[in-house]
């Protein structure tokens, strides 16, 4: 097996468990993710055969750093939710 064919199936083994345990949040941020790599692929790979202008390439950049943020602050919420789960857990009881 080729060191990308090898890659790419551990990457959709650990996808498939991750995908398994994770709850509804958690997949709702592994797809924006999923999606934001999808999005800034296409556009690098696909800007100059589009012939687009430079306003228009200018627009989706600004689109793609915007979804980012998005992105950066739903993973950011996911950290906090887990952190207080964490500490919820590990809290001494009474």
């Amino acid at each position: 097996m080729t060191d990308k064919a090898q890659m790419k199936a551990e990457l959709l083994k650990a996808t498939e468990s991750l995908i398994d345990m994770a709850n509804e949040g958690e997949l709702r941020v592994l797809g924006e993710l999923i999606g934001l790599q999808l999005l800034k692929a296409c556009f690098v790979r696909r800007a100059g055969d589009l012939g687009m202008s430079a306003h228009q390439l200018e627009s989706c950049r600004l689109e793609i750093e915007e979804k980012g943020r998005q992105v950066q602050e739903l993973v950011q919420l996911l950290d906090e939710c887990n952190a207080n789960a964490v500490l919820a857990f590990t809290a001494p009881k009474h």
